[in-house]
């Protein structure tokens, strides 16, 4: 088997994530991800064309992989996002057969594909300081159980992190809403969900976390515990995925 037969005949869920701000741009910047990309340094632009880098990247990848895993050629895989609230081209990726998660911060960039429901998010680990203010700011997204742990584990930036980066990835697949993480308890790779009516009432969720550390990267998904996810860490060669997975 060549590594891409490999890919798809064990894995049905993909995951890359990594640092983007070394990257040298593609020469093909006429498609419909670029948009006028400026072709500079990530550091040397502006936070908003940085932003803009990192949404191509998430793109770009998120063609790469679901060809990958279907056999269709990347530029044929067509990406759609559409607001739910306003309509704008943005929110929840989409594509055709496949299901699409993203998630980008400071130059590093998470992207995930499943045929089942999935959700991605990454954060730096530098964000999340073992500080009383960290702890106060997390604090209102937690449950009473989570709130205990992080205070058992001395404001570990680790288990601050997965614990963040869980929900956010909750969130993705509508497990929970923004105003409603402290309803979801993550301290479990399989989530708690507590009813807001009936607080000692808890109900074990059908989906799996799974949460990964690259290089002060923390990488956090939800997905069906059936699809057996492949995380690859993003570098040079990642665009071209037979070159690195073994």
């Amino acid at each position: 088997m060549t590594p891409v037969e490999t890919m798809r005949a064990h894995y049905r869920s993909f995951v890359v994530c990594g640092d983007i701000r070394s990257l040298a741009l593609p020469d093909d910047l006429n498609g419909e991800d670029a948009g006028g990309l400026p072709n500079q340094s990530y550091e040397a632009i502006s936070p908003i064309e940085r932003v803009r880098r990192e949404s191509f990247w998430c793109r770009r990848i998120a063609r790469v992989l679901i060809g990958e895993a279907t056999g269709v050629a990347p530029r044929w895989v067509t990406l759609t996002q559409r607001c739910a609230e306003c309509g704008g081209p943005h929110g929840q990726p989409r594509a055709l057969g496949s299901n699409v998660s993203w998630s980008h911060s400071h130059g590093r960039v998470a992207v995930a594909v499943s045929p089942r429901p999935i959700g991605v998010d990454v954060e730096l680990l530098s964000r999340f300081r073992p500080t009383n203010e960290t702890l106060q700011w997390l604090q209102p997204s937690l449950t009473g159980r989570e709130t205990r742990m992080l205070l058992r584990a001395g404001g570990s930036p680790m288990t601050m992190a997965r614990t963040w980066t869980r929900k956010e990835a909750a969130v993705k697949i509508a497990l929970c809403t923004l105003d409603s993480l402290n309803c979801i308890d993550v301290t479990e790779s399989h989530p708690l969900r507590f009813e807001r009516t009936f607080p000692e009432v808890k109900r074990e969720l059908p989906w799996r976390f799974e949460t990964r550390e690259f290089d002060e990267v923390v990488c956090s998904i939800v997905h069906d515990p059936d699809q057996l996810a492949l995380f690859i860490e993003l570098n040079e060669q990642s665009i071209n995925l037979g070159r690195f997975v073994a």
